[in-house]
């Protein structure tokens, strides 16, 4: 089944918001930065979050548990993108995906 380029869309930003929040809550503290950079070319969106690397481990998807309150973010993320990574760059964990909006 192919999504609409509407629910792409609002797939597009439901992942970006499961990455930020990730970055706001996980990798950084009050003060801080996120740094939020992205292209869209030809219908194909690139996202990297960049956050200050403040978490102990790298994200991890986790398997699926229906009686935990949270952790499902990175499982939707790998879920809805056509691609995914995580690395550690300058001091600051960087996230990037990428996946076709049409």
């Amino acid at each position: 089944m192919t999504a609409t380029g509407s629910t792409r869309r609002f797939e597009a930003l439901l992942v970006l918001s499961e990455v930020v929040s990730n970055a706001i809550a996980h990798g950084s503290r009050s003060d801080d930065r996120v740094e939020l950079a992205w292209t869209l070319a030809g219908g194909h969106l690139a996202v990297a979050v960049r956050d200050s690397a403040r978490a102990a481990t790298a994200p991890v998807v986790l398997a699926g548990d229906t009686t935990r309150e949270s952790g499902r973010g990175l499982r939707v993320l790998d879920r809805l993108t056509e691609s995914w990574n995580e690395r550690i760059t300058d001091g600051h964990r960087e996230v990037t995906f990428s996946l076709a909006l049409d």
